[in-house]
């Protein structure tokens, strides 16, 4: 089983793109009620589209991206490891469904944090990282032309 590659990294970078679609229907949503931020999400849209055309730059980004995600999702169960929330409002798209128990927000958390492991596994493995390296951005390479 390949570990890193173009295989997984297409599969990372779909992740990222589905994602940011969640984040721009969040987005529109919350615009079209007047209500709300708007998600930053939306850049995880960016950043699969970089990893499938292989931008060293939104790979450096993708990278970041999971490392804050880690560290947000990790202070979520430290609340919950402490009881400093007893529970979360949701709402889909500004409609209260119910609380949600502690047990499941960290499933979620655990979830999420294995996920995102693996996807920094993926960008950072030797054959991953030989994908970023191979492919330059227009500027390198005509600066190399040069």
């Amino acid at each position: 089983m390949r570990h890193g590659g173009a295989r997984p990294l297409a599969t990372v970078a779909y992740i990222f793109l589905i994602y940011g679609g969640i984040a721009l229907v969040a987005t529109i949503v919350h615009v079209y009620h007047a209500s709300g931020p708007i998600n930053l999400g939306v850049l995880n849209l960016l950043i699969g589209i970089g990893l499938r055309r292989r931008d060293p730059t939104w790979y450096r980004w993708a990278i970041v991206v999971c490392w804050l995600g880690l560290v947000v999702t990790g202070v979520l169960l430290l609340f919950l490891a402490f009881g400093l929330s007893p529970h979360l409002e949701v709402t889909v798209w500004e409609l209260p469904i119910d609380s949600v128990p502690r047990a499941a927000i960290g499933a979620y958390a655990v979830g999420n944090i294995l996920l995102t492991i693996w996807e920094l596994y993926v960008l950072r493995h030797p054959d991953t990282s030989a994908l970023f390296s191979q492919t330059g951005n227009a500027a390198t390479s005509v600066a190399a032309a040069l």
